[in-house]
């Protein structure tokens, strides 16, 4: 720490101008200092641009205060701007963000930030403020003073803390002060102690060894800006766009902290925003269990509340998670869903973005998912031109997954690789151009192109060790390696493969893995180092069982296991090759109508086995037929496997030979070695020609790679965890939702989403067997013949006491199973892939079922979810808790119904309509929402209970009741209030309406006379009632606002008041409260 008398203004200078360091600290022992500062900078104004800001005096919600305000001082406009972003090669992404926040006060972003691009992102954007400094201060060294840094944003202390550690020799000088080590916000004060620390070890903390004359009025704390007044979402955006992350991160709890605790002042777009910007930065920080909970939440919300919209962006934003957790089964099923909703949508954006995920899944999980099957690129291209994605898309044209259309360098799709490249160097986006140079290397190599691919991988092997990016190095190591096995320097290949498996150690991606030591045991096999393969092959195969994989990136498991059986061959293995062979899942079809090439690959290698075990049992003859089908694929293949030409000719030669064909057993040798020459396959070459070749003696140690069988089981122990861990939270989350809803209607349907979510149904439904009937009581279909006739086919199913499901080699197909599939199939108008039904029993008596289905279509995008025993197990297990659930709900139905009943009647009573009203009441809705009461008391009731008893007293309120009933809708049940008084509750109604209610009460009493009729029946005499003493009713109506409303008393009393008035007036007649 240098000690500096503060009267001498040029200690300060020389000490910043001898030091090459571009930050200096200035502790100033509780003294203001700006005067001096100011006075320093007018004083060497012929030496230095200067910027100058206070924070403690002047707060600001600017992120990285002040030096997006530095860049707008010394630039006047936007177009001056703009030529400067260009000179200093501003990311393209970022040209738009400084622009708009200096102009507008507003950063935008055309594309939202991917996860994938933050790190670098940010690297860039941080070295861009470093560059515009320089510039500033390229003719006049640039001063900028930040006075109480103590009191300045933390992504300003962020940048600091960058620029220290990163650059030098600069063409600015920052001076920063404060009084004391105490940062305004405590959250982030280890964040502020770094940048302290690193300054005062490096000898940039000055001291003052005396006190400043002159002082200033001291800010107080409070000065600093209130965030619970501020725009936070606003304010949030512009951090988070700003790369601002713990700030934004701030804004966005703070505005959900205000929403939950004041619900009623904010919209529930508000709500839904939120949720979704606190999951968003999150998930940019990687904090993804955080950021699953809030997508989950604005998933649930947003469910809750019946918006498709933001239900089907939750489950985007869940996707990608999983994506990110490499959890890439869950996403897949998400991903699936999500395009299935989008569709249902319309909404092109969020088709768009659900191609985005399947591209990302495929990206990262290659072949372990069904995704490979998709074609909509067509289709993903001219959205992301449509709707400006250029960084989406350059993703898309750039990196492997479209190597799954991509034939080879001839391809009349050779444009969309141009057109990628092109656009990643437009954007200057290094993932997608260093992508673009590898995958172009990938497809050269796999179609023979060996020596423009080398070109290729060398270009990018030098930036990716700059990067540090091991994993693309060792992609690139292993197409090196692949590029010296086709030139049969296997020597070479080894070393390359070996260390592609050093970098792998800092990436567990097995896939890669397995491709690795997968290339070094093929390596092995045509250098005839027979058991050195197998090694390889024996770890390639445990990583694949450990990990339960299906397929490796560009090869499938038929392929491997034709090259670990022929291994084995010539192992002199030849049950453990006749195992393999049997394993190779090949079948005989025509060439025009194959999917992949690959299968080429695997035609050859099977009738190549199968020709050389029938070789050994002397069965020449059939071994030949093999042999011609192997070399008919063998002319097809462009790939690696290509170099297995010189070993299938001499071993073609030899059986034509022991079979007598001698002048064709000399064409297949003369055109081995003439291939041999043509490519410099020595090696190969003497062989053929007779000769013993030099032994190749590459160096191989076994040990080498038992880390990496160890490595996966401990990712697969790590898999089965996520996996269990995944299936408690779902099991958790189905369980609050249960036990949280009390409306049956809301319970199943929230249930059943949950459940289709899960398990990316295309179809489910539920129903409840009861006396021989079946009730449809849930169908996730609106399709009303499905639904009317689903209930008669589910009793084909009726037999199976246990849940099932198909297809599934357990599950016997019987005549009714077939039946029903046939029905079902006919019905939904599309071939079922698969699906479960689970019955439901008490007491040994089925009593509901339920019924899920995945379908096969035609679509660009096709389900295809395959229903398992796993899926069964925990669907088995849901829907029965949800049956009990809905017996619960309906036992409590039940018993309120019952509380809330009038026991002679059948209406509701008088605890019912209090119920109703209260909760009317308590809704609250906006001022247009209206309440009308009709408060009805029946006229000469006495005299029926006294001239025919009471119970024809009883059966009259009965009529009455059914009177009222048959005039208001269903919901509107009538009330009665006691006695013969009985209530109307109506919501809404418009005048006309209210007059029709109760014109069709006294039309209706009219008709039945007395209910004179009825009475005779039941007495089984004549009964004449005078006409003064028929029954009528006299009603009082009063129509309210129901936040005028405040009380239940109310709106009884005005309208009693009314029925009163009406009786005063002769009876037989009603009074509007309103108009009295």
């Amino acid at each position: 720490m240098l000690n500096i008398d503060i009267g001498r203004y040029s200690s300060i200078l020389k000490e910043i101008e001898r030091n090459e360091a571009s930050i200096f600290l200035i502790k100033k022992n509780g003294q203001s200092f700006d005067s001096n500062l100011n006075y320093l900078n007018k004083s060497s104004n012929s030496e230095y641009n200067t910027f100058y800001t206070d924070y403690k005096f002047y707060p600001t919600l600017e992120p990285y205060s002040p030096f997006c305000s530095l860049i707008k001082n010394f630039t006047n406009t936007k177009k001056d701007l703009d030529y400067l972003m260009n000179e200093l090669s501003v990311y393209p992404a970022h040209k738009e963000l400084f622009k708009s926040f200096i102009f507008n006060g507003k950063a935008n972003r055309i594309e939202e930030i991917l996860p994938f691009d933050y790190a670098y992102e940010k690297s860039r954007f941080f070295t861009e403020f470093l560059n515009f400094f320089n510039y500033y201060g390229k003719k006049k060294t640039l001063l900028i003073t930040l006075e109480n840094i103590n009191y300045a944003p933390i992504s300003t202390i962020n940048w600091l803390k960058w620029l220290f550690t990163s650059s030098s020799n600069n063409n600015f000088k920052i001076i920063l002060t404060l009084n004391d080590y105490h940062y305004y916000n405590e959250n982030f004060q280890s964040n502020f102690d770094d940048l302290i620390q690193l300054l005062e070890l490096d000898g940039l903390l000055l001291e003052f060894s005396n006190k400043i004359l002159i002082n200033k009025t001291q800010s107080s704390d409070n000065n600093y800006i209130n965030l619970n007044n501020s725009d936070n979402l606003f304010n949030g955006d512009n951090y988070y766009n700003f790369f601002a992350l713990e700030e934004a991160l701030n804004f966005y709890k703070i505005n959900y902290d205000l929403i939950k605790e004041n619900n009623s002042k904010h919209t529930l777009e508000e709500l839904y925003l939120t949720l979704l910007k606190l999951g968003n930065t999150y998930c940019l920080l990687e904090n993804y269990d955080e950021s699953l909970k809030y997508y989950e939440l604005l998933s649930n919300v947003s469910l809750e509340n019946g918006n498709d919209y933001f239900r089907l962006i939750a489950i985007q934003k869940l996707s990608m998670i999983n994506i990110l957790k490499k959890k890439f089964s869950l996403a897949e099923t998400l991903s699936k869903q999500s395009y299935t909703l989008s569709k249902k949508l319309n909404n092109e954006e969020l088709i768009f973005n659900s191609y985005s995920l399947i591209f990302w899944i495929n990206e990262f999980a290659k072949y372990r998912t069904n995704l490979n099957k998709f074609n909509f690129a067509n289709e993903f291209i001219y959205l992301a031109k449509k709707y400006k994605r250029k960084n989406m898309l350059a993703y898309f044209l750039t990196h492997s997954y479209y190597e799954i259309e991509y034939s080879g360098p001839e391809d009349k799709k050779i444009s969309y690789s141009n057109e990628g490249r092109r656009l990643a160097l437009e954007l200057d986006n290094q993932n997608c151009i260093l992508s673009s140079y590898l995958k172009t290397a990938l497809v050269y190599a796999v179609r023979g192109f060996y020596n423009i691919s080398i070109t290729y991988y060398k270009k990018v092997e030098v930036l990716l060790l700059e990067m540090k990016d091991y994993f693309r190095l060792a992609q690139t190591y292993n197409g090196i390696g692949y590029y010296y096995l086709t030139n049969e320097d296997y020597i070479t290949a080894n070393s390359y493969y070996d260390l592609a498996l050093l970098n792998l150690r800092y990436n567990w991606n097995f896939d890669e893995i397995c491709m690795t030591i997968f290339n070094k045991g093929f390596n092995f096999l045509l250098s005839n180092q027979y058991t050195k393969a197998n090694d390889c092959f024996n770890i390639c195969l445990s990583i694949l069982n450990v990990l339960k994989v299906d397929r490796l990136r560009l090869t499938t498991l038929t392929r491997l296991y034709g090259i670990v059986g022929l291994n084995n061959f010539y192992l002199g293995n030849y049950y453990k090759a006749y195992s393999f062979l049997s394993n190779m899942k090949t079948q005989c079809k025509d060439a025009t109508i194959k999917f992949f090439k690959d299968d080429d690959d695997e035609f050859f290698l099977s009738n190549f086995l199968q020709g050389l075990l029938l070789k050994t049992e002397n069965k020449l003859i059939e071994a030949k037929s093999f042999f011609e089908k192997a070399n008919y694929y063998l002319g097809l293949l462009e790939g690696s496997l290509k170099c297995l030409l010189p070993k299938f000719n001499y071993e073609y030669y030899s059986l034509l030979t022991e079979l007598g064909n001698f002048n064709e057993a000399n064409k297949y040798k003369e055109y081995g070695i003439r291939y041999c020459r043509e490519n410099n396959f020595n090696y190969y070459l003497s062989i053929l020609e007779g000769n013993d070749p030099n032994p190749i003696q590459i160096p191989h140690d076994p040990s080498s790679m038992n880390w990496v069988v160890e490595a996966a089981k401990q990712q697969a122990s790590l898999n089965e965890l996520n996996s269990k861990v995944d299936e408690i939270n779902f099991l958790n989350l189905f369980q609050e939702n249960l036990s949280s809803l009390d409306d049956l209607d809301k319970v199943l349907s929230s249930s059943m989403s949950l459940i289709e979510s899960r398990f990316a149904l295309d179809y489910s439904f539920m129903l409840l067997h009861e006396n021989s009937t079946i009730d449809l009581i849930y169908s996730s279909s609106n399709d009303d013949n499905i639904n009317n006739k689903l209930p008669k086919l589910i009793s084909l199913l009726s037999d199976y006491k246990q849940g099932f499901v198909y297809p599934n080699h357990s599950t016997s197909l019987t005549n009714k199973l077939k039946s029903f599939i046939n029905k079902i199939e006919l019905l939904i108008n599309s071939n079922i892939h698969s699906f479960i039904f689970i019955p439901i029993l008490k007491d040994n008596k089925l009593k509901a079922s339920y019924l899920c289905l995945t379908k096969s279509s035609g679509e660009m995008i096709n389900n295809e979810i395959t229903l398992n025993n796993e899926f069964l197990r925990l669907i088995n297990l849901t829907t029965k808790q949800l049956f009990e659930t809905i017996r619960r709900i309906e036992g409590q139905q039940k018993l309120l119904q019952s509380a809330y009943t009038d026991m002679l009647t059948g209406i509701c009573n008088r605890q019912g309509f209090y119920n109703r009203l209260s909760n009317l009441l308590d809704y609250n809705p906006n001022d247009s929402n209206t309440v009308t009461l009709f408060y009805i008391d029946l006229d000469n009731f006495k005299y029926y209970n006294d001239s025919f008893g009471h119970k024809i007293g009883d059966q009259v309120l009965i009529w009455f009741a059914e009177i009222l009933n048959s005039v208001t809708p269903k919901h509107n049940s009538p009330i009665r209030y006691g006695g013969d008084e009985f209530l109307l509750l109506l919501q809404d109604y418009s005048n006309e309406e209210i007059l029709s209610v109760a014109n069709n009460i006294y039309n209706s009493l009219e008709k039945y006379i007395g209910f004179s009729d009825r009475i005779s029946k039941i007495l089984m005499k004549d009964i004449t009632i005078p006409n003064e003493k028929l029954l009528s009713c006299s009603i009082g109506i009063i129509t309210m606002n129901i936040t005028s409303c405040t009380t239940m008393s109310d709106l009884i009393e005005s309208a009693d008041h009314a029925m009163y008035e009406a009786k005063k007036r002769g009876k037989h007649q009603f009074i509007v409260a309103n108009n009295i």
